[in-house]
């Protein structure tokens, strides 16, 4: 069983605001807008460092979602990356979250992942600060595209997913299960699912991740996620299963 639980690295936690009348958590959200064209630049880059006349066959890759998720000194740092591209897997992504404060106070927080050919990739990166946020904002600093047919990978899925709350008062912890199976006949390795649960407004109020090693060719693995604190009212999960590679033959 694959788990993980918000002591981890790859997790948002959430700024707790109790509703007195019902004694439900809710969440504070903190949202900032995105720069917008260093997607242009990375894909120019591209093209001269590998002797291309143009990049205008390959989109660049979008940031369809970020923002601040967390409490004052435990936040995380979350975006939704989409590769519009299918014929191109965008390898080694190098990005970049910059936050501001007050007093000139400044963090950068950065890493790199990978976004298979026309799919999305849930970005979660934990943040501790004892400031407080003027700016916020997020950038693609460099993307290493490979040819899909060069690289085959695994069609993954999530099922059976149940959302639930339970508890009172400091002990509500509310819970994700479900299945990710891989629908294809190749093996997945380097398996992540990234999760986000939402309000009945879609505003995101709970992200994480949960690795998972590895998945035969039709194979499940049973997916587990916590938030302590609760996450209130919450109407859909979106579920975003990714394999970097396929397991050799």
């Amino acid at each position: 069983m694959a788990t993980l639980t918000p002591r981890f690295r790859k997790q948002a936690l959430i700024g707790v605001v109790t509703l007195a009348a019902f004694g439900i958590v809710s969440l504070a959200v903190f949202a900032f807008s995105l720069a917008g064209d260093e997607g242009d630049h990375v894909l120019i880059r591209y093209a001269e460092e590998n002797g291309m006349d143009s990049a205008q066959d390959i989109s660049g890759l979008e940031a369809r979602e970020q923002y601040i998720l967390g409490e004052q000194k435990e936040r995380s740092l979350v975006a939704v990356l989409h590769n519009p591209n299918e014929g191109w897997h965008a390898s080694r992504v190098s990005y970049r979250f910059s936050i501001k404060g007050a007093e000139e106070r400044e963090e950068v927080v950065e890493g790199s992942s990978f976004v298979g050919a026309a799919s999305d990739r849930l970005i979660v990166e934990q943040f501790s600060s004892d400031f407080s946020i003027e700016s916020f904002s997020f950038t693609i600093e460099s993307v290493d595209w490979v040819s899909a047919p060069e690289r085959q990978l695994a069609e993954l899925r999530v099922r059976q997913a149940v959302f639930e709350t339970k508890g009172e008062g400091h002990g509500i912890v509310s819970h994700v299960s479900g299945r990710v199976v891989n629908d294809s006949a190749v093996g997945a390795v380097d398996v992540e699912v990234g999760i986000v649960a939402r309000t009945q407004e879609g505003v995101a109020v709970g992200a994480g991740v949960v690795d998972v090693a590895s998945l035969n060719p039709a194979a499940s693995e049973e997916l587990s996620f916590s938030w302590e604190g609760g996450l209130g009212n919450v109407a859909t999960l979106s579920f975003f299963p990714v394999a970097e590679g396929i397991s050799k033959p």
